[in-house]
């Protein structure tokens, strides 16, 4: 074989494989969102963490790929404290106050068409009450 052929499919070869290696590992496909947890506790302790993981073609966290999303409280927002709510990385922290009810939290992403809504139910802590009406007795 020429040299010149085996230098030119060596180099085709090798852009191929770059090609897929972008194409399959770090496009992004789709968000997948993780949370700890679906209620909170009336407490002012319980904390929830939402991620958006960004996932590749072979469903896997695509590697240097940040989610870029936008966390938005819709409903119940003076029940939550926000701890943390970054877009680059896809992240919201919330702690719930003392009072119960129901957050609905919405997140919309440049690789979503539509956005994921998330409701959280911020329940009375029965700890609590249980131990204040045992004192309440004695």
């Amino acid at each position: 074989m020429d040299k010149s052929l085996i230098i030119i499919l060596s180099i085709s070869l090798v852009l191929l494989i770059l090609l897929a290696v972008h194409h399959y590992i770090f496009s992004i496909y789709e968000l997948t969102y993780q949370q700890n947890t679906t209620k909170l506790f009336a407490d002012e302790q319980s904390i929830l963490i939402i991620e958006a993981i960004p996932v590749n073609a072979l469903g896997k966290k695509a590697p240097f790929r940040n989610a870029n999303t936008k966390f938005e409280i819709r409903e119940g927002s003076d029940l939550v404290d926000v701890l943390i709510n970054d877009y680059e990385s896809g992240i919201i922290k919330i702690r719930a106050k003392s009072r119960t009810g129901k957050v609905v939290i919405h997140s919309k992403s440049q690789f979503s068409l539509l956005p994921t809504s998330f409701e959280i139910l911020i329940e009375p802590n029965l700890a609590l009450v249980t131990n204040l009406k045992s004192s309440l007795v004695e």
